[in-house]
């Protein structure tokens, strides 16, 4: 199908003029200045637009072009980077501020093996939200490009947090392994019915109530669903009595680049 071009809207508009109209200066002044020039603008980008190739085939300046139509900066990137950013530009320009167009935006952001997930009410109607990318390796410069979408492609007053994983997950900030007693235990019993033993390994030692009057180091030899097998307890404990396994320091706070020393903590900021 043919599509007309329009060169020049002012002579158009003014050819639809009614007769008694044609001779007024002020409705013609309106007419060239505003009307005309605003759908001439209009016109002139949207040809533009067909002529161009998509934005797989563009390079360099071609891409810059799109980013101007489409109202995203380079930025500073190659050819690669900035195709992600126009494409999730597109999204962002489009969504309606619900998480299946959040959604579309961070896929063409990141691309289709991100991991997402978001917690809030369905729908953009909503006051807060949470939009988190659970796929490790964002770094935090991502991270600052990825709010800057997230701010444009939310609905308008609503208050959103961000977050993400700068690392895998052996190299993130975590506690030693621990849980607590869920029933309470005294002294001479051979076991112990804990919260959590998810983790633990088969037999080890533990310490219960450490740092405490009652504290103890025992060795464990069965771990059978949440009952673990002790040698006999020393002393009482109670419920929600701290049980750590000895040996495990965790990963605190440190070196990222040096795992034995410590690990990195997730990344969060709000949007307002």
């Amino acid at each position: 199908m043919a599509i007309d071009v329009v060169a020049d809207w002012y002579t158009r508009l003014l050819g639809r003029h009614y007769e008694q109209f044609k001779d007024k200066p002020k409705l013609n002044a309106l007419v060239q200045n505003v009307i005309a020039f605003q759908l001439q603008d209009i016109e002139d980008a949207l040809q533009t637009m067909l002529t161009l190739p998509s934005i797989d085939d563009s390079f360099g300046a071609q891409l810059d072009l799109l980013g101007r139509l489409i109202g995203q900066d380079r930025g500073g990137v190659d050819d690669d980077t900035y195709r992600l950013y126009l494409r999730a530009r597109i999204a962002a320009n489009r969504s309606d501020g619900t998480p299946e167009a959040l959604f579309r935006v961070f896929t063409a952001l990141f691309g289709i093996d991100t991991t997402m997930l978001y917690s809030g009410p369905a729908g953009a109607d909503v006051a807060t939200f949470r939009f988190q990318i659970t796929s490790p390796g964002l770094t935090d410069a991502e991270a600052l490009i990825a709010a800057a979408f997230l701010f444009d492609a939310k609905a308008a007053g609503v208050r959103s947090f961000f977050e993400w994983q700068p690392a895998i997950d052996s190299l993130m900030f975590y506690m030693a392994l621990s849980t607590t007693i869920a029933s309470a235990a005294s002294a001479t019993d051979t076991s112990i019915t804990v919260d959590d033993t998810s983790d633990f390994p088969s037999t080890g030692s533990i310490e219960i109530d450490g740092g405490l009057a009652a504290a103890e180091t025992v060795t464990f030899t069965v771990v059978d669903g949440t009952t673990m097998t002790v040698s006999a307890l020393a002393n009482n404990h109670s419920i929600g009595a701290e049980v750590e396994l000895v040996g495990d320091t965790g990963l605190g706070f440190d070196d990222a680049s040096s795992p034995g020393d410590g690990g990195e903590f997730a990344g969060a900021t709000g949007v307002p």
